[in-house]
C-alpha cells in the first residue's frame, strides 16, 4: 500500500515566496522574535487575533477544547511554518489554542499591518489565497479518511500524521 502522508500536511512554509523585496523589508520591520519555554500559551481559543506567527525554532500544538472540556490536537507546526493568519483575514475570533511543545523561538508579525502590506502585495495577497485554499484541501482529505475507517485506522492515521510532524 502506497500511503501519501503529505496531502494531511499544510504548506503554510510558502507564504512569503516571491514578495518583492520592499514588502519583504515592511514585514522584517514589523515582527518580532519571542524566545518561548514549553507549556507557554502564545494564543487562546476565543481570543481576538492580533499577529500572524512563523516557527523559527522549536514546535507548537494546534489544539481546539471539545465540548466535554477536553483539549484535541488539531495540528503541529514546526520550523518554517506560519499560522494565525486564517482568523486574521476573517476577523474572527481564534478557533483553537497555540501552545508550545518545546523550547521555541517564533517571530510574530503584527497582524493589522500584515494586513496592510497583503493589500498592496500581490504576490502576498495570491500566496494567502493559495495556502488556504491547499489548507480546505488538506481538512477534506483528513475528514474524508477519518469518516471511512475504523477506529483502528483512524488511530494509526493520526499516529502517522503525528509522526512525520
Amino acid at each position: 500500500m502506497n500511503f501519501n502522508i503529505s496531502k494531511y500536511h499544510f504548506k503554510s512554509d510558502k507564504l512569503f515566496n516571491a514578495v518583492l523585496p520592499i514588502s519583504m523589508n515592511e514585514l522584517e520591520n514589523i515582527s518580532k522574535t519571542l524566545h518561548l519555554k514549553k507549556g507557554e500559551e502564545l494564543y487562546r481559543e476565543g481570543s481576538l487575533p492580533k499577529a500572524v506567527y512563523r516557527v523559527k525554532k522549536g514546535k507548537i500544538k494546534i489544539e481546539q477544547t471539545g465540548e466535554d472540556g477536553k483539549s484535541r490536537i488539531v495540528y503541529i507546526n514546526t520550523v518554517g511554518e506560519y499560522f494565525g493568519f486564517r482568523p486574521l483575514l476573517c476577523n474572527e475570533k481564534h478557533p483553537v489554542s497555540a501552545i508550545i511543545l518545546e523550547e521555541s523561538e517564533v517571530q510574530v508579525y503584527d497582524g493589522r499591518k500584515f494586513l496592510a502590506i497583503a493589500k498592496r502585495s500581490p504576490n502576498l495577497s495570491f500566496n494567502l489565497v493559495e495556502i488556504l485554499s491547499f489548507e480546505f484541501n488538506v481538512w477534506i482529505n483528513l475528514i474524508g479518511s477519518l469518516s471511512h475507517k475504523s477506529a483502528k485506522e483512524r488511530v494509526a492515521l493520526i499516529l502517522l500524521i503525528l509522526n512525520e510532524k
